[in-house]
């Protein structure tokens, strides 16, 4: 799960240049911050959270800001992630507010007080329903998200100030607010704040800057280990950007009924959570997509997600390479499941624009949105190449592109920068290749020597990819079988409860699905192939025999790394 937040350009999220004691171990309770923190000036927000514990359990996170209203007498809070018709998001309990009234429901709610008038506004983030993780609160820990934690105060650019209140005995807590302090480049708080009994953090070096990892003694990963592994890829991403490291937060939060992994990017940190067995080459991928977000979508101008995902899925395994922790098999094996992906979505054929509009919510739409995008930007490079005859790359626009950025030169979004400064410095228009294969959806094609000499993409045929039934999710009722399918024929009937999905990838006809399901004959386990019978033709990307010279040599081709 890859999430990107934001918001209208007029509005600022509650904390965006605050933290002053987040990312702190603490032994006993912290003093400084009192229950209550007054705003200094007419123009300051003040936050404090505090985590609420009773009889050595966490019953929630109490937050308090102190605001001054508008000037008219009315102050629009805009509340992240809510549904239209509830009262707030589902982790948080009723707003209560002091001189002023509160009213509207959803993801909007109005204050009407006096002119100017001092406002204070207290909620709490609570238990999350079953399944929810991004707002995480367990009896001895808690990992939140602050686009789910603070709300925006819309049009207005105050001054921010935020601390932890008391903290319990023995509790460490930390965040990424503390080195947001003052960042401009960071703007909003798309922030992670982690803290427990039994939190660990460990500090790495990376380049001139520190990565800083936090996670409870729960996980199969050792933070020696998981830590040296983002360290190598933040060197190399470092190195790929001409940057020297800055600082840097990981936090992982294990879940024992979780199957699989996701990853929040926050720009200058990421929300890791796992499961109890987590997939390494899979890890290894969203640990370099997610500290490819502190660039991609930042730091080149933003612009549509076909961009900001796709072009940070396509660099993730060469980030990989450079780091020497994926193998020329390794990179193929990414490559092949993004490519097996692609044949078989549904809306492999979707213009841009309606991709863009169904992506909230819409699994296919994400996928797409980073598989398709992906091979365009291979394509991209592939022209770059061959038409500079090997001396420009892809990343070599790209570094130019983020330098410009860096130095406040040119104008328009990443795509439109990427456009014209390939265009200057190659003489190749990029544009149609865009137009052509995103803003039309047209089918993608590989040339078959796109990644080089060392690799080679085939195009095979397999069957499709066919669950066989249609049920709205886990925990709910089958609503219909095809008794053609597999599925019915390994068992799997109308009415039955799908309890767990065991094993199996969405997608890949080739894995096997593995289902617990629940009826009236009770609870079992149902495995079946999902391959439909109608074949489709996909691409994949393969290795020949390589020795260990040979496999570098290979690596350093495909990644361009020439420094």
């Amino acid at each position: 799960m890859t999430q990107h937040l934001g918001a209208p350009a007029r509005t600022r999220i509650l904390l965006l240049a605050a933290a002053c004691l987040a990312g702190t171990a603490l032994s006993g309770v912290v003093a400084k911050a009192s229950a209550q923190a007054a705003p200094a000036s007419a123009d300051v927000v003040s936050i404090v959270l505090t985590p609420r514990v009773v009889g050595n359990r966490l019953q929630s996170l109490h937050l308090e800001t102190r605001i001054i209203g508008d000037a008219d007498g009315e102050t629009k809070l805009l509340i992240a992630e809510s549904d239209p018709e509830a009262a707030g998001p589902p982790s948080w309990s009723a707003i209560a507010v002091e001189n002023a009234t509160i009213s509207g429901k959803g993801g909007e709610r109005v204050l009407r007080h006096a002119p100017s008038a001092p406002i204070t506004i207290r909620y709490d983030i609570v238990p999350a329903p079953d399944g929810a993780f991004k707002n995480l609160l367990k009896p001895t820990y808690f990992s939140v998200l602050g686009a789910e934690t603070f709300f925006q105060i819309d049009e207005r650019e105050p001054e921010y100030r935020f601390q932890w209140g008391p903290i319990p005995i023995g509790w460490t807590v930390v965040s990424d607010l503390d080195h947001k302090v003052g960042d401009p480049s960071t703007p909003y708080p798309i922030s992670t704040l982690y803290g427990g009994s039994d939190i660990i953090v460990k500090d790495h070096k990376v380049g001139a800057g520190r990565l800083r990892l936090a996670m409870r003694d729960d996980s199969a990963l050792k933070p020696e280990f998981l830590g040296a592994l983002i360290g190598r890829i933040g060197d190399a991403a470092n190195a790929l950007w001409h940057d020297s490291g800055s600082e840097y937060l990981v936090t992982l939060t294990t879940l024992p009924d979780y199957k699989g992994q996701a990853g929040t990017g926050l720009g200058d940190a990421f929300a890791l959570y796992l499961g109890p067995d987590p997939d390494l080459p899979e890890l290894r991928n969203t640990l370099a997509h997610e500290y490819l977000h502190t660039w991609i979508g930042r730091r080149f101008g933003g612009g549509p997600r076909w961009f900001r995902e796709g072009f940070t899925q396509y660099f993730s395994p060469i980030l990989n390479l450079r780091a020497g922790s994926y193998s020329p098999a390794d990179f193929a094996a990414q490559w092949n499941a993004m490519l097996k992906s692609y044949a078989g979505s549904p809306m492999k054929l979707a213009p841009s624009a309606q991709v863009e509009a169904a992506w909230a919510g819409n699994r296919d739409a994400k996928q797409l949105s980073e598989n398709r995008s992906a091979m365009v930007a291979a394509l991209l490079d592939y022209r770059l190449t061959r038409a500079s005859k090997g001396k420009v790359r892809l990343s070599d626009i790209m570094l130019q592109v983020k330098k410009d950025w860096d130095a406040k030169r040119g104008k328009g979004d990443g795509p439109t920068r990427l456009v014209a400064k390939a265009r200057a410095m190659t003489g190749v228009d990029l544009q149609p290749t865009i137009d052509r294969y995103l803003v039309r959806g047209e089918e993608v094609t590989l040339p078959a020597d796109v990644f080089g000499k060392c690799l080679a993409v085939r195009t095979a045929s397999i069957p499709k990819y066919d669950r066989g039934f249609t049920v709205k999710g886990i925990g709910d009722p089958v609503t219909d079988v095809d008794p053609a399918g597999r599925a019915y024929a390994a068992g799997i009937r109308k009415g039955m409860i799908i309890v767990a999905r065991e094993a199996g990838k969405p997608g890949d006809s080739s894995v096997e699905n593995v289902f617990r399901v629940k009826d009236d004959a009770g609870e079992r386990v149902i495995r079946y192939l999902p391959a439909g019978q109608e074949m489709m033709s996909i691409q994949q990307v393969q290795v020949t025999g390589l020795g260990a010279k040979a496999a570098t040599r290979c690596a350093r081709e495909i990644s361009g790394l020439r420094h």
